[in-house]
């Protein structure tokens, strides 16, 4: 499997609290034996400046990882 073992992050944009997307996600990254290596960033409506702010942290960030091999 070419997939397997490959680190993810999840972001999920709902109307709802996005559990229900999440628990789906986490089923199928299970499948595939991906690795989750930041916590989850649900934002819930409209993306505020904050909810922007993190999504651009967290690639960062899984960028950064990626780069120096952590991830």
């Amino acid at each position: 499997n070419q997939v397997a073992g490959r680190s993810i992050s999840i972001v999920i944009g709902t109307g709802l609290d996005g559990q229900g997307a999440l628990a789906s996600i986490r089923k199928i990254c299970t499948g595939y034996r991906f690795k989750e290596v930041q916590p989850p960033i649900i934002v819930v409506g409209t993306p505020t400046e904050d909810d922007l702010t993190a999504c651009e942290t967290l690639g960062a960030i899984f960028a950064a990882g990626l780069e120096a091999g952590v991830f």
